[in-house]
């Protein structure tokens, strides 16, 4: 089937559109591919061609003209499927994916058309797997999600620290660390789906069950030596501060990549993960402490949720705003998320406590908006360009699986990212 274009960007309005509508240009220019935007109201799509025109240094009127448009709505089927039909990957910036989410990864694998989205709501990622991987698989498209800061950077380190450990790991654990000398909050969009995220997390154990035995029948080796979590509050030596559980989808998306493996090789040790994020005082501690425990409260009842999305600059304490931050402010922002390995090396004794440790870190910028979009935008290159190295059947699977024999952390380094070994022993 003839395609018109290379990759279509479902939802260029929004900020997160925006910022990868930026990255997207750049990288088909680059690599040569044609791309179109898409959304359900040209005027708005003009409006943002425009001023991501500006940040180009381009004619505004020239560029909006120049850059071609579907119209595509997630309550028209019949347009997402259209859509799907005119390119080979569709990028998909439109959330809450709870809501949004399902129809256009539907048209997508209807008409054997791959996707990429930034979804960070665990519930809707894994209900995508259940629902459509065989799909996918059978039409030989890749359905990945959580290519966005949830959670290319965590599942890519892990497989950074996996290659530069001289043996087997037992576990990793993560740390994320963040840099905002200028302030600004974060855009609503994230905001929203952390809500459902959180007031939906009493679907996950039976989802996870029945996709345990659809998924993954082959059940991977129990641990000898177990990773426990270090709990609510503590420190390490790999990073400043406070370490406190991360609640994001950057656990389940790394330990999905790891039950992937061992379906494909049976012998496959799986890795432990846990993951966390750190602050810089008891008192930051307490703070958020207390913002997440009224969060949680207000998650479970329609008029809580209703609140805490109506009113999100209140009950974030500022951080989550409409609008979010300005482009200068987040031109100064960077992450960085560190990786602390335990394992053994070759000549070890396994069946003795691992001992030998290996710190790694990525760097990168802004993660919400501007690193989100160049980590999206690469992916879907990854699928267009390398798929003869991905698993060569297609279907929904998570990035550190997908990607892991591709150049991805290489296009990455090229667009503003850094992978380093901090120390080995």
């Amino acid at each position: 089937m003839s395609r018109g274009f290379d990759i279509i960007l479902f939802g260029a309005t929004g900020v997160t559109g925006r910022y990868t509508l930026e990255a997207l240009y750049k990288a088909c220019q680059q690599e040569k591919l044609s791309f179109a935007v898409a959304g359900r109201n040209e005027g708005r799509l003009n409006e943002a061609l425009e001023e991501v025109a500006k940040w180009l240094g381009k004619d505004p009127k020239g560029f909006s003209a120049e850059v071609p448009k579907v119209i595509a709505n997630t309550s028209d089927q019949e347009s997402l499927r259209k859509m799907a039909r005119q390119c080979r990957i569709v990028v998909n910036t439109v959330g809450p994916y709870r809501f949004y989410g399902e129809a256009v990864v539907s048209a997508c694998v209807e008409e054997g058309t791959n996707h990429v989205d930034v979804s960070g709501e665990p519930a809707f990622i894994e209900s995508m797997q259940l629902k459509y991987h065989e799909l996918a698989k059978a039409k030989n498209v890749y359905i990945v999600s959580a290519c966005g800061f949830d959670s290319i950077p965590c599942d890519t380190l892990i497989s950074f620290t996996k290659e530069n450990f001289r043996g087997r790991l037992n576990s990793i654990e993560t740390f994320l660390t963040f840099r905002s000398p200028k302030g600004g909050a974060t855009n609503t969009g994230t905001w929203n789906s952390l809500i459902q995220g959180v007031a939906n997390r009493g679907e996950l154990p039976a989802l996870r069950k029945k996709t345990a035995e659809v998924l993954f029948p082959t059940k991977p080796e129990k641990p000898k030596f177990k990773l426990d979590s270090r709990g609510l509050v503590s420190t390490t030596a790999v990073a400043k501060g406070y370490s406190l559980p991360f609640p994001g989808s950057d656990r389940p998306v790394a330990l999905t990549s790891e039950r992937f493996r061992v379906q494909v090789d049976p012998n496959y040790k799986a890795v432990q993960v846990q993951t966390y994020f750190q602050m810089p005082s008891l008192l930051s501690v307490f703070l958020l402490s207390l913002g997440a425990a009224l969060f949680l409260i207000m998650t479970q009842f329609s008029r809580g949720r209703s609140l805490l999305s109506k009113y999100p600059h209140v009950f974030s304490f500022g951080f989550f705003r409409e609008g979010g931050a300005t482009r200068d402010q987040l031109e100064d922002r960077t992450f960085r998320t560190y990786a602390l390995g335990k394992g053994w090396h070759a000549d070890d004794d396994e069946s003795k406590p691992p001992t030998r440790k290996i710190v790694c870190a990525i760097d990168g910028p802004d993660p919400g908006y501007i690193g989100t979009g160049r980590m999206l935008v690469t992916s879907a290159v990854c699928i267009l360009k390398e798929s003869t190295v991905m698993p060569s059947s297609g279907g929904c699977i998570p990035p550190g699986f997908a990607f892991e024999k591709t150049t991805l952390r290489r296009r990455l380094e090229d667009v503003g990212f850094k992978f380093t070994v901090k120390s080995s022993e």
